[in-house]
């Protein structure tokens, strides 16, 4: 995930975490962004956030089967890692930052990058890996506006 900084043909240069990183876009990758029926990649321009998934090259760059547009907004409040738990409306996860919790309500979108259709708390399980953006709601607790389901 990061930041685009340049667009080519057939990739996306992407400014992450850990450095610079080549996106590789072909016509296996889905691309969602929101308000556009089916974009693509000359909808992405400099400046976008993206969330890239699919596997590493061999050349080190990452062969995308995934590409989602997301905010600005909510890539500063996006939290990626392993549920350990699920009660209720409470997912706990195990993230880079240690372990977090987060609550999903009525208002919780939810999407998943291994497949389509549709999709919910329900489907969650012990093991997912996800990607929630969400926001501080009351008493500093986490609120998932969005739970992306990420390919295992």
């Amino acid at each position: 995930r990061g930041q685009v900084s340049a667009v080519d043909d057939q990739t996306l240069t992407v400014d992450t975490p850990r450095g610079e990183q080549l996106v590789f876009v072909d016509d296996q990758t889905r691309l969602r962004m929101p308000g556009v029926e089916n974009p693509s990649l000359s909808d992405i321009t400099p400046g976008m956030w993206v969330v890239a998934t699919g596997f590493r090259r061999e050349d080190g760059g990452l062969q995308a089967r995934m590409i989602l547009v997301i905010s600005e907004h909510l890539q500063r409040r996006a939290l990626r890692g392993e549920v350990t738990a699920i009660e209720d409306n409470v997912l706990t996860l195990e993230t880079q930052r240690g372990e977090v919790q987060v609550f999903t309500d009525e208002n919780t979108r939810y999407r998943s990058l291994a497949g389509d259709g549709q999709f919910s708390l329900g489907d969650i399980e012990v093991g997912s890996r996800v990607l929630i953006l969400g926001r501080r709601g009351e008493e500093g607790v986490a609120l998932a506006v969005n739970v992306i389901l990420l390919p295992q």
